[in-house]
């Protein structure tokens, strides 16, 4: 695969660490070419001789934009970018979660914040295809929650929320959707799924019914309610939890 090219340059000592300094500029180099994930970078012998530092500064340098989810290093092969979509957010947020120990109540308040405003800007926008995929989600949701299967039930809950982000035409409010969801299905496994299905699946027709309606204030009211329910079953398994 072609390599892209780069600049002969030198970058100055500023203030901050070198290698910070030049993973940003290999980050603006990467947004600038608009490059399609498994893009390959040029080897770090040729990064550090292009940018005249050393090989260990563009080592630290791929390190960081790895942490930012931009490039992955393949042994014996090199350094290639990837996909900088929602996909890549949503993992990066849901290591953020873990790594920086937030707890289930984090979660929670962030979904108060996040959810009503999601709701109140699809109801403005959503689109007649929106609401066929969103009604085509909320039969599997129901069919799902109706029949018992928590597997399923779960994975259509997910998907119905993302469909509401799409919603809102609004990539920043997609991205971080779909981070939001990819955390709630990592840290909801450790949890009881029949307290979560009891709350699952009584209100995602509400939400549907207002965004349909095209009534924001009805869609944040029916999604506040459905986030309060979430923080109900949450609080009552813990209940359970401290008295067994």
């Amino acid at each position: 695969m072609e390599a892209i090219a780069t600049p002969d340059v030198s970058i100055q000592l500023e203030r901050d660490p070198l290698h910070e300094r030049i993973a940003g500029y290999l980050q603006k180099l990467i947004a600038d070419s608009h490059l399609e994930p498994g893009t390959q970078l040029p080897s770090r012998r040729e990064l550090a001789r292009k940018l005249r530092v050393s090989q260990a500064t563009v080592s630290g340098a791929i390190r960081v934009l790895e942490q930012r989810g931009l490039v992955e290093t393949k042994t014996g092969s090199g350094t290639y970018t990837v996909d900088g979509s929602s996909s890549a957010f949503a993992e990066s947020m849901e290591r953020l979660f873990h790594l920086n120990h937030c707890t289930l109540e984090d979660l929670i308040t962030f979904r108060e914040m996040i959810e009503p405003a999601i709701a109140t800007l699809a109801a403005r926008r959503a689109t007649p295809e929106d609401l066929v995929e969103l009604k085509t989600i909320l039969m599997q949701v129901e069919e799902a929650y109706g029949r018992g299967d928590v597997d399923t039930s779960a994975i259509a809950d997910a998907a119905f929320h993302e469909a509401l982000a799409l919603a809102t035409h609004n990539s920043l409010v997609m991205a971080v959707a779909a981070g939001l969801q990819e955390t709630m299905q990592s840290v909801l496994k450790a949890q009881d799924q029949a307290v979560i299905s009891a709350y699952g699946r009584r209100d995602h027709r509400p939400i549907f019914d207002a965004v349909a309606g095209r009534h924001p204030a009805r869609a944040r009211a029916a999604m506040t309610e459905h986030v309060a329910l979430f923080r109900s079953a949450m609080e009552q398994m813990a209940r359970q939890a401290a008295e067994s």
